[in-house]
């Protein structure tokens, strides 16, 4: 039911954000593939670049390698979402909440994490070049491999069980 939830949330938020003139009388026979392509219950090509998501719940979101660039998605719920490979450049993500998200090879350059929650998250090989994260929840988050050149990583919380870069030494 959640991945049924979250596909239709989706759907809504890709046509309000991409489907033409929001003063328009809506089309009474929107197509989805404006934005999505669905496929047996998870988002197989998911297209829904700047796209407005603010405080969408996608909880457990089947979103591989989904193009996101520029999309707002402050205060989203991303928990769990299976998020590998996508395209989240320029994204605004203050706030949300990616608790134990896969972010493997995501690439989250210029991305504004500032407050996310990415406790436990999987950012192995993420590209977080030039990403802020200021104040991000960090804990037990693992970021092996991950580039992270001109990060903003100010207030960021961490502890023992986050695993960073080999080489890289966060500011205490």
């Amino acid at each position: 039911m959640g991945r049924v939830f979250a596909v239709v949330t989706i759907a809504l938020c890709c046509l309000t954000s991409c489907g033409g003139d929001p003063g328009a009388d809506p089309d009474p026979y929107p197509r989805l593939s404006v934005c999505e392509e669905i496929e047996r219950g998870s988002v197989s090509t998911f297209d829904c670049e700047g796209a407005n998501l603010v405080g969408a719940n996608l909880q457990g979101a089947d979103l591989w390698g989904a193009n996101l660039e520029e999309a707002n998605l402050t205060g989203a719920i991303l928990i769990k979402a299976n998020l590998v490979g996508a395209d989240l450049w320029g994204a605004n993500l203050e706030g949300a909440n990616l608790y134990r998200a896969i972010l493997i090879k995501a690439n989250l350059t210029g991305a504004n994490l500032t407050g996310a929650n990415l406790w436990g998250a999987d950012l192995e090989e993420a590209n977080l070049t030039g990403a802020n994260l200021t104040g991000a929840n960090l804990v037990g988050a693992y970021l092996g491999g991950a580039d992270l050149e001109e990060a903003n990583l100010t207030l960021v919380k961490y502890d023992h069980s986050t695993i960073w870069p080999s080489g890289f030494n966060p500011s205490p």
